[in-house]
C-alpha cells in the first residue's frame, strides 16, 4: 500500500510539471495550453484505467434527451461501450450507459467565470440518465437507484479560492441562485496537491468512520490529502457508481479503499 501511495505522490509532481510545461509550450495560445494539459491528464487516468477501458473527451448522449451534454475533457468509457470510433480513433457517439466517470479540467477555479462554467457543464452531464443503473439489489432505496443512473461528475483544478470555505460558499450560492437540485450538482472538486471537496448528497454515501447525527452526514466535506490527492481522487472514482455492475471488485479498488483518509472536516456554511 505504501508503495502505491508513493507512486501516486510522484505522479502528482509529474502532472504539475506537465501542466507547467503546457503553459510554456503553448504560450500565447490558450487553446494549445488546454490541449496539452488535457492530454497529460488523460494519459495519467489511462494508466489506472487501462485497455479495454478507453479514455476520451466529448459530448455524452442518452436515450431520454435530444440535447447532449456539454463537451467534457476526460471521460472514462466502460469496456462494454460499443466501439463507435471513426478512422481517426475518435468516438462518433458516446452513450451515457457506457460512461463510468466524467471529469472536467479547470486549472484555475479562482476565476469565478471558469468555476461557474464548470458547474454548468456538470449540470449538462447530471441531467442525462442511464437506462439502467449498476445497483443489483432489489431492496435499494429509490433515491439511490436514481442516483446510480447518473454519471459521476468531478472537476479537477490546480488553483482555487484562498480557503475551501470560500470556494464552497461560491458554489452553494451559485446553485441556490440557479435553483439547481442536489441531484444535478457535482460530486467532487479535486484540488491538485491540496485535497478533495466532496458533496455528499445522501447519508448512505457517507463512508467516514464518524459517530455523528444522521442529519450531518450529508453536505460538503473536505479531505486534506496534500501531495497524495491523486490517491484520494482514485478512491473517489472507485467508490462512485460506474455504468456497469460487476461481480468482482476492480483490482485498483481492492487497494485504494484501504487508503487512510486524512484530516477530514465538515464545511458548515
Amino acid at each position: 500500500m505504501d508503495k502505491l501511495l508513493d507512486i501516486l505522490t510522484r505522479e502528482s509532481k509529474t502532472i504539475t510539471e506537465e501542466f507547467d510545461k503546457a503553459s510554456t509550450i503553448g504560450e500565447g495560445t490558450p487553446q494549445e495550453i488546454s490541449e496539452f494539459r488535457e492530454n497529460a491528464f488523460r494519459s495519467f487516468i489511462s494508466r489506472f484505467y487501462p485497455s479495454p477501458y478507453k479514455i476520451t473527451k466529448g459530448k455524452i448522449h442518452d436515450s431520454f434527451l435530444e440535447k447532449p451534454s456539454a463537451s467534457i475533457d476526460c471521460l472514462i468509457v466502460n469496456p462494454a461501450h460499443p466501439n463507435l470510433i471513426d478512422s481517426q480513433g475518435k468516438f462518433q457517439l458516446l452513450l451515457a450507459d457506457g460512461i463510468d466517470i466524467a471529469i472536467e479540467i479547470k486549472p484555475d477555479t479562482y476565476n469565478l467565470e471558469e468555476l461557474y462554467r464548470g458547474l454548468k457543464q456538470g449540470i449538462s452531464v447530471k441531467e442525462l440518465r442511464r437506462i439502467k443503473g449498476p445497483i443489483l439489489s432489489f431492496n435499494a432505496p429509490s433515491h439511490l437507484l436514481e442516483y446510480s443512473r447518473q454519471i459521476p461528475f468531478f472537476i479537477f483544478t490546480t488553483k482555487t479560492r484562498k480557503t475551501i470555505e470560500e470556494l464552497v460558499l461560491y458554489i452553494v450560492e451559485w446553485y441556490r441562485q440557479n435553483n439547481v437540485s442536489i441531484e444535478n450538482q457535482l460530486d467532487s472538486i479535486v484540488i491538485h496537491r491540496v485535497g478533495i471537496v466532496r458533496n455528499i448528497k445522501f447519508r448512505e454515501k457517507f463512508y467516514y468512520r464518524w459517530t455523528i447525527p444522521e442529519v450531518e452526514k450529508t453536505g460538503w466535506f473536505f479531505e486534506e490529502w496534500n501531495d497524495s490527492t491523486l490517491a484520494g481522487f482514485l478512491l473517489q472514482m472507485q467508490l462512485s457508481y460506474h455504468s456497469m455492475a460487476t461481480v468482482q471488485e476492480d483490482v485498483l479498488k481492492r487497494y485504494v479503499k484501504l487508503f487512510k483518509i486524512p484530516n477530514i472536516r465538515r464545511i458548515n456554511l
